[in-house]
């Protein structure tokens, strides 16, 4: 018998842009976001947010209306804050102000910043920043491992009963397991590969001039890729993929 195996992680290294608290609750006026504003985008790229706008105050074709703030610098009420989604008046904000990226707290969908937060929150808090020299906007950087375990065993048996009778067996087995990650959520990508081959023969010898070998072999490729179509997995000569 045989074994031979590996456990193998390395650190991802990868930049991604994670909601933040403030955006979750519809603050959207940080530079890129807040905890960049002033020695990364203010001495390299000087990035702004994207202006955004309340498409519920939408008049017709080419209409782009912002929303607005007040003095203090928090969303203007809203209108009709009673109003159901659909219904009319819905999302208007009190008139007055001045152009802002906040959006009114009536407007956020509490439930989904919820579940967003739950998906990102935890990784984005274990986050080590540095800045990224390529892409100013990404404020994770996120060295969580990939992780690659493998165990391969290789099993023989040889046997000789006399000079008419012998007999043997190959077993091959192997068990692949590659764990990548979502950056800068909690999600990962479990990828596990199986293939196993056994065969066998026995051969006996009924004269000088006349013998038999019956043989068998089977064997089987699984493979389970949760993001690459089974199409790409050259590696899976007849792979079930799931």
């Amino acid at each position: 018998m045989a074994y031979e195996g590996w456990r193998y992680s390395t650190p991802s290294y990868s930049y991604v842009r994670v909601p933040t608290a403030e955006e979750l609750g519809g603050d959207f006026s940080g530079t890129v976001s807040p905890e960049l504003v002033g020695t990364v985008n203010a001495n390299r790229t000087a990035i702004i947010p994207s202006a955004i706008y309340n498409p519920f105050a939408e008049s017709g074709k080419n209409s782009a209306v912002r929303f607005f703030c007040d003095g203090s610098g928090a969303p203007m009420p809203l209108l009709y804050p009673s109003a159901a989604f659909g219904a009319a008046g819905h999302g208007l904000q009190a008139p007055g102000g001045s152009r802002c990226n906040k959006i009114p707290s009536g407007l956020i969908d509490s439930k989904l910043a919820q579940v967003i937060s739950a998906y990102t929150a935890t990784e984005y808090k274990n986050c080590a920043f540095t800045p990224n020299l390529t892409f100013a906007a990404d404020n994770c950087l996120d060295t969580r491992s990939s992780v690659n375990n493998a165990d391969n065993f290789d099993f023989r048996i040889d046997h000789h009963f006399n000079g008419k009778n012998t007999i043997f067996g190959r077993a091959y087995m192997m068990w692949d397991t590659n764990n990548g990650i979502v950056a800068g959520t909690t999600s990962i990508t479990p990828s596990p590969y199986h293939t196993w081959n056994i065969g066998g023969a026995w051969d006996h010898i009924f004269n000088p001039t006349r013998r038999a070998t019956p043989t068998t072999e089977t064997g089987s490729d699984r493979c389970v890729r949760s993001a690459t179509p089974c199409a790409n997995l050259p590696v899976c000569s007849s792979a079930v993929c799931e």
